[in-house]
């Protein structure tokens, strides 16, 4: 059933892109704005959230068309998110963004303990009253 829904999603994306004059060929994408949560904390977070990112697709006569992402992004577009992202475990991941295999874009995000914001928020303050 779920195979059904994406070749018919894709059958429809795919008519879409490819109504009137031949069609809007996607040649690519890229990132309009990052996702508004880059950090993660361990104990905290538990999944991606994309929310306040969006890309721009990019057609063939070089016209941008924005779509906003959310959690599940609902786009007008095929878009698989891969990540390979342990939220128990501190690290730099990167999340890959791809259209139908064709096209990826990726960006960093970090998952952090909450030891390590305290170490840093001490160390800033120590910084602050030592050059005062």
């Amino acid at each position: 059933m779920k195979a059904l829904i994406k070749i018919i999603l894709f059958v429809s994306i795919c008519g879409y892109l490819t109504a009137c004059d031949s069609g809007i060929k996607l040649v690519g994408f890229e990132i309009a704005k990052y996702p508004d949560k880059l950090f993660y904390v361990i104990g905290i977070d538990e999944e991606l959230n994309l929310e306040g990112g969006a890309v721009y697709y990019i057609t063939k006569d070089d016209q941008r068309r924005l779509s906003r992402l959310i959690a599940q992004p609902m786009t007008d577009f095929d878009l698989t998110i891969i990540s390979d992202i342990d939220f128990n475990r501190a690290g730099i991941y990167v999340v890959e963004l791809n259209y139908v295999n064709d096209f990826a874009i990726s960006f960093p995000i970090q998952v952090i303990s909450l030891d390590e914001i305290k170490s840093i928020v001490e160390s800033t303050i120590e910084c602050q009253t030592t050059s005062i």
